[in-house]
């Protein structure tokens, strides 16, 4: 899905829930367990790498993949180091309005407030909201669909996942007296917790006037202060948060051996050609920008050569058809349509089923017009369209060698590859045509 922008969910039919991401620890204890002279030591909880993505980035990613998720505020340390701050601004450029970025506070209670008033300020009806720490970066989708199903049903209750405590639970007097405590009715409390956006504020604006943040461990203990419900729902072993280095093995082990769903990496192809219209007047699109020239193009769009082989590139890499089964050149739609659209479209195609784009390389085929002085700005027009980060796009441009129509100064022409990742096939919906839904 695409980005959800500020409306009140409360009137949806089909209502989601924004997320509050917590960042902001120095993560002191992880670093202390870590190994002496590695990255680890030197290095955020949540920007350390973990299979090949950072902590934050497999978090961000998996809660933008599900399918009733909105916005996305991520509360990140108030202090950033330069690569960090680097990672930040791409994931922004990745997921565009959907994501915020916010500064965290001293404590976790601040960096939760910080996130939930900005999320008010821009966001004013959010309905449900979601209190995630990004330390548990794996969240498997069934555990978010069971509380969004429970927090829906219950607003005025606070929604928690939790596991049993298996291990025999021993308890110390002051006496010195040992107790076996019943652990059958003893739950270990993981996040996202998840609230009805309006109540949670309200409640935690008491908290703050009553001075009661500092003791607060999690985010439910608002509910139970003032006398709330709080309902538990099956939790799972990829929720274990990494609080130590040993965390981080076992988790990575665990993840290696639990279902979560595969992705394959996947590459698409697109070709475009437009021949010029002597009859009108330039300039031309070429990838988003418009180039001089003496005359346009033949087209029914906007003829924009560049973009329209990046679609065909999108849909081949999703075997979503092309370029003219979703636009077909006899729907007068599209006439004089801008072909940004077309790109938008598709790279919304790509988030609806949980994909993202990892390099877009174009090669445009011309004599006329020169490409060169334009390929900075049609490498930062592509970058925007499509959401990602500059670095992922590549403009290129040659000759024909004066054969052919392109040789002839006829027309132009564009070749296009694009690189997604995207869920496995048993992860992919299958549309009526063999493509995805």
């Amino acid at each position: 899905m695409t980005g959800n922008t500020p409306s009140d969910d409360r009137m949806a039919d089909n209502p989601v829930m924004d997320f509050i991401v917590l960042a902001a620890g120095a993560g002191s204890r992880f670093k202390h367990t870590a190994p002496a002279d590695t990255a680890y030591t030197a290095t955020s909880k949540p920007f350390i790498s973990v299979s090949g993505q950072t902590v934050i980035e497999h978090c961000i990613d998996r809660i933008a993949q599900w399918q009733s998720s909105g916005l996305i505020i991520l509360v990140h340390p108030p202090q950033l180091q330069p690569a960090e701050n680097g990672l930040l601004q791409s994931l922004k450029t990745t997921y565009a309005e959907r994501l915020e970025l916010v500064a965290g506070g001293q404590e976790r209670p601040d960096s939760v407030t910080n996130g939930v008033h900005h999320l008010k300020q821009i966001k004013p009806h959010s309905a449900f909201v979601a209190i995630h720490d990004s330390a548990r970066p794996f969240i498997p989708s069934d555990t978010l669909d069971r509380l969004f199903e429970a927090v829906t049903a219950s607003a005025d209750a606070a929604i928690i996942p939790v596991l049993p405590v298996a291990d025999t639970i021993k308890l110390r007097h002051e006496t010195g007296d040992i107790e076996t405590i019943n652990r059958d009715r003893l739950f270990r409390a993981q996040t996202p917790q998840c609230f009805a956006t309006p109540l949670f504020l309200q409640l935690m604006t008491l908290a703050h006037q009553a001075s009661e943040l500092s003791v607060l461990t999690d985010d439910c203990q608002y509910y139970e202060r003032a006398g709330y419900p709080v309902k538990l729902v099956e939790g799972d072993r990829l929720l274990e948060k990494i609080t130590v280095f040993d965390d981080l093995q076992n988790l990575t082990q665990e993840k290696d051996l639990m279902s979560l769903p595969a992705y394959e990496t996947v590459n698409g192809t697109g070709f475009d050609v437009h021949r010029f219209d002597t009859s009108k007047l330039g300039p031309v699109m070429i990838c988003g920008i418009a180039v001089e020239h003496p005359c346009g193009l033949d087209a029914h769009s906007d003829g924009d050569v560049g973009l329209h082989a990046i679609c065909d590139a999108l849909f081949g890499a999703m075997s979503d058809g092309d370029i003219g089964s979703h636009f077909p050149p006899s729907d007068m739609r599209w006439k004089d349509k801008a072909s940004s659209h077309f790109c938008e479209y598709a790279i919304d195609r790509l988030r609806q089923i949980g994909g993202r784009v990892l390099q877009i390389d174009v090669t445009l085929i011309c004599e006329t017009p020169k490409i060169g002085p334009y390929r900075q700005q049609m490498r930062e027009q592509i970058a925007k369209i499509c959401a990602v980060d500059i670095r992922r796009v590549s403009v290129k441009a040659t000759t024909s060698e004066q054969m052919g129509f392109t040789g002839r100064k006829e027309g132009l022409a564009a070749m296009a590859s694009c690189t997604i990742a995207r869920p496995g096939l048993d992860n992919l919906p299958a549309s009526d045509d063999g493509g995805v839904s």
